[in-house]
């Protein structure tokens, strides 16, 4: 997941939608698409880095 974003984030885009769980494992759908809470703030840190305005 955070190649594409990364990629996307370089040229520009509008926005990311993600899904986030606290146990993806468990959820009762889109758990292996999820990105587990504690990566959540880590990651957008890293992609608001990367914005250019």
């Amino acid at each position: 997941m955070s190649e594409l974003a990364r990629a996307g984030m370089a040229v520009g885009i509008a926005g990311l939608f993600i899904e986030a769980h606290p146990d993806p494992d468990h959820a009762k759908c889109d758990g292996p698409s999820a990105l587990p809470l504690d990566k959540l703030e880590p990651f957008l840190k890293q992609m608001k880095a990367m914005t250019i305005w």
